[in-house]
C-alpha cells in the first residue's frame, strides 16, 4: 500500500486520501483520482490479523486487496462509432 501511495502520483494519479477506514478492522484504504482521465480508484487492504474472528472465518482467514475502479460517463462524439472512440 505504501508503494502504491508513492508510485501512483508518478503515473498520473492524485492520492486523495490514505489511511485507516472506519470499519471495525480499520482496513488500510487508498483513494486516488486520475489526473489525465475521468477515473478514480479505491484500494482497500483487508488484513486478516486486524479482523474479528467472525469476519476472518467468513473470509477464509486470508488477507486480501479489494480494488474498485470508477469511470466517469462517456459519450461517443457525433460522427464516431464506439470502436473509433
Amino acid at each position: 500500500m505504501e508503494r502504491l501511495k508513492d508510485e501512483l502520483p508518478k503515473r498520473g494519479w492524485k492520492v486523495a486520501s490514505y489511511g485507516r477506514d472506519k470499519s471495525a478492522a480499520q482496513n488500510l484504504e487508498l483513494i486516488a483520482e486520475s489526473t489525465k482521465s475521468k477515473f478514480s480508484v479505491n484500494i482497500t487492504f483487508m488484513d486478516k490479523r486486524r479482523s474479528s474472528e467472525e469476519v476472518a472465518a467468513r473470509a477464509g482467514k486470508t488477507s486480501g486487496i479489494m480494488v474498485d475502479l470508477v469511470s466517469g460517463c462517456f459519450r461517443v462524439p457525433d460522427g464516431k462509432s464506439v470502436d473509433q472512440y
